[in-house]
C-alpha cells in the first residue's frame, strides 16, 4: 500500500498552546489525538489510496529530549522527536507503521528520534531498520523495583 503524507498543522512558538487538528474517528485513541499539547509541533496524517486515513502522527520540532541518554549526543539545537504515531487500529501489522515513519524521515532529514512510552511501541522501534536504541542514564538509588526507563531511538540517515 502507498501512504500519502500530509501535514494537518504546524505551531513553530514554544511557548503556545494549540488544540490538536484530528477528528475523533473510530480505530484512534482519543486520549491521544484530541485536547491540547504546547511547543513547536506538528501534525501529520497518512491516508490510503481511497483517501481514508490510515495512521497519524504528533512531530515535535526542536525537541530537547534526550540528555539523560550518555550513549547519544544531541545537537545543540535540538532533534525531531517522533512524539506520537498510531496506525488505524483495523489495519496495525500491516506495515503501515513503518511506511509512515520512512515517510517522516524522508520529511525531516537525521537525525529523527522516538521515545518507546511502553512495551509495544518498544518493540515496534526495535524492528525499525536504522533505528539505534539508547538506554536511559540510571540513578545509583535506583531499585530493582524502579520504573525502567523509556527507550530512545535514534535514526540518524542510514539503514542498519
Amino acid at each position: 500500500m502507498t501512504l500519502t503524507l500530509t501535514f494537518v498543522k504546524a505551531l513553530e512558538s514554544e511557548h503556545a498552546c494549540v488544540s490538536k487538528p484530528y477528528l475523533d474517528l473510530p480505530g484512534f485513541r482519543v486520549g491521544w489525538w484530541t485536547g491540547q499539547c504546547h511547543g513547536q509541533v506538528a501534525f501529520a496524517s497518512f491516508t490510503d489510496e481511497f483517501g481514508v486515513e490510515v495512521a497519524r502522527a504528533q512531530i515535535k520540532l526542536e525537541a530537547l529530549t534526550g540528555l539523560a541518554y550518555p550513549t547519544w549526543d544531541r545537537p545543540e539545537g535540538g532533534v525531531t522527536e517522533i512524539d506520537l504515531i498510531e496506525v488505524r487500529d483495523t489495519a496495525r501489522g500491516s506495515g503501515l507503521g513503518t511506511e509512515a515513519v520512512h515517510l517522516l524521515v524522508a520529511a525531516y532529514g537525521p537525525p529523527v528520534i522516538a521515545l518507546a512510552k511502553n512495551e509495544s511501541a518498544e518493540a515496534f522501534w526495535r524492528q525499525q531498520p536504522g533505528w539505534v536504541e539508547h538506554l536511559r542514564e540510571t540513578d545509583s538509588d535506583d531499585g530493582p523495583e524502579a520504573p525502567k526507563g523509556m527507550p530512545l531511538f535514534v535514526w540518524n540517515g542510514s539503514a542498519a
